[in-house]
């Protein structure tokens, strides 16, 4: 989400922000109206750039979304941490299980519209 916001705000597309650039973003996000933080959530979602938001578009926003395994044990590792036994295995499929939920979701909402 970070280089998608920083390509939003290159407005020149010189890959670095100058004074104008900086300011202009940070007035979007902390001082703007409701309408412009609108606008910018649509840019944000808008990855190909065709004025419309499509499913493809939030599903590779969703893909990329912290997935926090909630585990009610105390005493079990998070989500991340490797043990000597082959830790991993689990969160690697829990990922898995949660991106499949999510493009179902992103099918549910959708349906066999793609834009």
């Amino acid at each position: 989400i970070g280089e998608r916001l920083f390509a939003l705000f290159d407005n020149n597309n010189d890959s670095y922000l100058d004074i104008t650039e900086f300011v202009t973003s940070m007035f979007k996000i902390h001082s703007s109206d409701f309408n412009l933080k609108m606008k910018l959530i649509f840019e944000l979602y808008d990855f190909d750039k065709d004025g419309c938001i499509t499913k493809d578009d939030v599903g590779l926003l969703l893909s990329h979304a912290p997935i926090e395994k909630l585990n009610k044990d105390k005493n079990s590792a998070k989500e991340g941490q490797f043990t000597q036994s082959g830790g991993g295995r689990e969160e690697y499929s829990d990922r898995a299980q949660s991106q499949r939920e999510l493009q179902n979701l992103v099918n549910v909402c959708f349906g066999d519209k793609t834009k």
